[in-house]
């Protein structure tokens, strides 16, 4: 099992959570530059100042982690055998549901969940287009399972078809991944994904500045179409795993999402920072 993985995937979803979900670029460029962004209290009068924002963690506390982060985590107590007599998506809707001890906001696909369960249906019939199925494949590459297996775990949250070419991509990163060959694993990623991608994609890994790519090929929400391209930019275009959640956070958005995934590929090139070894309050 790759703990290194799953603690710095987790470290990356936790570390922006105070600020996730505030669409204000202004508002977020200003915060950034005066303050010190990452593993804040929720900022509860920063999200009253933007223009958008959705302040659904109200009761979190440094070092807890969003809905898709949650699940991800979740997940890992499931592989780790913490409750054999269920099958995942009965361990899932225990951790989540109407008689679950869960405080924080639940995502569509959770949502969509309890409504499986309910129904007494296997799998789901959402289509859920954001990162959770990679949140998950994080989770099963690093308990060493393979594609198919992982794959068969996600149709319980998403009936997304096209799942399958991320999980591919992100199987190539992890596998190919080093300090010197970046720009190119990354690149070379790009070919298992759909065409309605590999535009954004390829513009990732160009020279343009951020908030240009951001504005002409990426954006900053949830979705696949908007998050993947930027984690591959906001990790081709740092150094250190630090400075590449400095900068997820500060963009707002889906940072905690997107931060899964940087966390993820950083725990290949780098290693957790000291001050950050302890933050997470979760037992991995």
């Amino acid at each position: 099992m790759n703990v290194k993985m799953i603690h710095m995937s987790l470290l990356g979803c936790s570390s922006s959570l105070g600020l996730n979900w505030i669409y204000d670029k202004k508002l977020m460029s200003d915060f950034s530059k005066k303050n010190d962004i990452l593993f804040l209290p929720i900022q509860h009068q920063l999200y009253e100042k933007a223009k958008s924002g959705y302040n659904v963690y109200k009761n979190h506390k440094v070092g807890d982690l969003d809905f898709m982060g949650e699940v991800a985590y979740i997940f890992h107590e499931y592989l780790l055998g913490k409750n054999k007599n269920l099958n995942f998506k009965d361990y899932l809707y225990k951790k989540i549901g109407p008689e679950s001890d869960y405080d924080g906001y639940i995502e569509q696909y959770g949502k969509e969940l309890i409504k499986t369960i309910d129904n007494g249906k296997l799998f789901t019939d959402h289509i859920d287009k954001q990162l959770i199925s990679s949140a998950l494949f994080i989770i099963g590459y690093a308990h060493d399972l393979d594609i198919n297996t992982i794959m068969n775990y996600t149709k319980i949250l998403t009936a997304f078809d096209e799942t399958i070419n991320f999980a591919y991509a992100l199987n190539y990163v992890f596998r190919n991944l080093n300090t010197t060959n970046k720009t190119s694993v990354l690149n070379e990623s790009i070919r298992f994904l759909g065409r309605d991608y590999k535009e954004k994609m390829k513009a990732s890994l160009s020279d343009m500045d951020i908030v240009t790519f951001i504005d002409k090929f990426s954006g900053i929400a949830c979705g696949l179409e908007q998050s993947f391209p930027l984690v591959y930019y906001i990790v081709n275009n740092t150094d250190s795993f630090k400075e590449a959640l400095e900068i997820n956070a500060s963009l707002g958005g889906a940072s905690s999402a997107r931060g899964l995934i940087i966390g993820a590929f950083y725990s290949i090139i780098d290693d957790i920072p000291t001050e950050f070894s302890k933050i997470i309050n979760k037992k991995i």
